[in-house]
């Protein structure tokens, strides 16, 4: 998770909530709305090309590839 949020403010700028980040790993949505898609195209640091969904999954494979000489956090 924290990987996650790190890769994610990189990204975007701005430190995603952590609620919405376990939202969006747990696959939950409100209404059919995904909170943190939402969150990430309203950041001013996303870029202007990228949408929220293409952010997110770049995060997400970013989080998961281990730094070198840094042990591995696997999610949940």
């Amino acid at each position: 998770m924290d990987r996650f949020r790190e890769a994610l403010a990189k990204m975007c700028g701005a430190t995603p909530p952590e609620d919405l980040c376990q939202e969006w790993l747990a696959g939950v949505s409100m209404d059919h709305v995904d909170r943190l898609q939402e969150w990430v195209v309203n950041q001013p640091g996303t870029p202007a090309w990228a949408q929220g969904i293409v952010t997110i999954e770049a995060a997400m494979m970013w989080a998961d590839v281990p730094t070198e000489g840094v042990p591995h956090e696997y999610r949940d």
